[in-house]
């Protein structure tokens, strides 16, 4: 997603420049986060978080790991407010990699993950993914 399309650009935009600040910042470009996953239709696979910006792929590789994740911490690692994360959280719902949990209430809002560490078998192979995801 990311990548690709950086990758097919050729030359600079203002959209570069947003991107080089994010970097430098330590944040990601939020609005063209939320424009390519609304833009995008399928559900989201585990090869395709590699392709995330930093900040939201560590924060989606934590959540994956452990299998749930609030939106105050989804919020507070992603470097976002509140209604920003709600707005991510709820197109990663839709694309089927979060789910809103059980666990919710009307102080916090709590998601868990589709694909989750813990199904998956310990061992090298598995350990060598992660590895290379973060």
């Amino acid at each position: 997603m990311w990548r690709q399309k950086l990758a097919s650009k050729s030359g600079k935009s203002s959209g570069d420049d947003q991107s080089a600040q994010a970097a430098e910042d330590g944040s990601f470009d939020f609005e063209r986060a939320l424009r390519e996953l609304r833009e995008r239709k399928e559900d989201i696979r585990p090869s395709d978080m590699a392709l995330f910006p930093e900040l939201l792929r560590s924060t989606l590789n934590f959540a994956i790991r452990i299998g749930k994740i609030s939106l105050t911490d989804f919020a507070n690692m992603t470097k976002l407010n509140i209604s920003q994360a709600r707005q991510l959280a709820e197109l990663l719902v839709a694309r089927n990699l979060f789910h809103v949990s059980a666990l919710s209430n009307s102080k916090e809002t709590f998601y868990e993950t589709r694909l989750s560490a813990k199904t998956r078998p310990l061992g090298r192979p598995t350990s060598d993914i992660w590895k290379k995801l973060d």
